[in-house]
């Protein structure tokens, strides 16, 4: 009885297989009866081509003791090693929020504890103004404006210590919101 013979390609398709797994079969049994090459005009000139007996008795496995194919262990690989990745950029991305979360709340701290001493600074400069006023006409002299601009000079400095500490602590939450 005469055997028919398929390509690479029928055999991926006919018995559902890999086209690796196919050429690792031909590469095995190229050199006996079931492996045959036949010419075409292409790059290597040949094809070869497999027993469709051979592949039948060779492919044949009972269906309890099948193991899965190449492409599923792969997939199953694949899909642990994603969810491994997935779950590491859940975990930093956690870390982040929390970082974010305690940077903004640092913030807002910040912000009041500046708008609690802009408060005590108007205060501040309103009792000296009341005060130079009530001096200045009590007692015409020079030292009433120079004590204002002392005081003027020192509400100045601490607002802008306040201001760089704040822009610092923004600089601070984009910097670790990158890396």
């Amino acid at each position: 009885m005469e055997s028919k013979y398929i390509s690479i390609k029928d055999v991926v398709a006919r018995y559902e297989i890999s086209t690796s797994k196919a050429r690792k079969i031909v590469n095995e049994y190229k050199h006996t009866a079931n492996v045959q090459t036949s010419k075409i005009n292409g790059r290597h000139g040949f094809k070869y081509q497999i027993s469709i007996e051979f592949l039948d008795e060779l492919l044949k496995v009972a269906p309890d003791k099948q193991a899965p194919p190449l492409a599923e262990k792969f997939d199953n690989t694949l899909l642990i090693q994603l969810q491994t990745t997935n779950n590491q950029l859940c975990k930093q991305v956690d870390t982040q929020n929390d970082i974010i979360k305690n940077l903004t709340t640092t913030l807002q701290e910040q912000q009041k504890v500046v708008i609690a001493q802009s408060l005590q600074i108007s205060r501040l400069s309103e009792r000296t103004s009341s005060n130079e006023q009530h001096a200045q006409w009590n007692n015409p002299s020079d030292q009433g404006p120079t004590t204002t601009k002392k005081t003027t000079t020192i509400e100045l400095l601490i607002i802008v210590v306040l201001l760089i500490c704040i822009v610092a602590a923004i600089a601070y939450l984009f910097i670790s919101i990158v890396n």
